[in-house]
């Protein structure tokens, strides 16, 4: 099975809303250590809240990968909104699901990312947070060019576990 070129997800279409929301929901009870939110949490909210999140607007955008109809995999992209610090990007809400780990799945949407945050205006940076301990993540992260920028210790905590959470910038420049 082949993997589609990663795409904007659209709010407007209702199958991309349902899709986001079902692999988010998955991703928060696979992977709870890689997500701030919870699955508790999110679970509760309403469609238009994944809806919501798909918006296209102030530079903002998730795009998703799909094989055989189903969405295997998200990342997304917001822009501080402050006078003073909008020329900064978050990536947000990486995931892969686990059956398609280690095909380029997650290369090629961050890839996509960069590129499409680089194309908005004013934004010089972008920066993200992952669970120090996710050793392939940050693997990936550096490979596409980002450097690590310091680690907030304790970032998480998940149950009573805490996760350091490795802090990542890519500059434009």
């Amino acid at each position: 099975m082949t993997v589609e070129p990663p795409r904007l997800l659209d709010p407007d279409v209702p199958g991309d809303v349902a899709s986001y929301r079902d692999l988010r929901l998955f991703a928060l009870t696979e992977a709870p250590e890689a997500f701030a939110s919870s699955y508790e949490r999110e679970s509760a909210e309403p469609l238009d809240f994944f809806r919501d999140r798909l918006s296209q607007e102030h530079g903002r955008f998730v795009l998703g990968s799909f094989a055989a109809a189903s969405l295997v995999g998200v990342v997304g992209m917001f822009r501080s909104p402050g006078l003073k610090v909008r020329h900064r990007g978050h990536i947000w809400g990486m995931y892969v699901h686990p059956d398609w780990r280690q095909a380029g799945v997650g290369r090629r949407l961050l890839t996509d990312a960069i590129a499409r945050a680089r194309a908005v205006d004013g934004l010089e940076l972008l920066d993200l947070g992952v669970g120090s301990e996710n050793t392939p993540a940050i693997r990936l992260y550096r490979a596409l060019g980002f450097e690590g920028t310091g680690t907030d210790p304790r970032g998480l905590k998940v149950g009573d576990r805490y996760i350091d959470e490795y802090r990542m910038w890519l500059p434009f420049d």
